[in-house]
């Protein structure tokens, strides 16, 4: 927990945080793999499927 405190925290807000709006899908990291995999290939699909482009 001090780890995280003195030096996780800081980098998360520096460089996780600025960027999340900008993410069309978070992956939960605790998650089941396999729904995990599900999650991001509906979103890999909905993407091309709006944009045209190519999976």
């Amino acid at each position: 927990m001090r780890n995280y405190v003195l030096h996780r925290r800081d980098a998360h807000e520096r460089h996780v945080e600025p960027v999340r709006r900008d993410c069309d899908l978070i992956a939960d990291g605790g998650a089941d793999p396999a729904e995990s995999a599900r999650s991001v290939w509906e979103a890999v699909r909905a993407r091309t499927a709006a944009t045209g482009l190519p999976a």
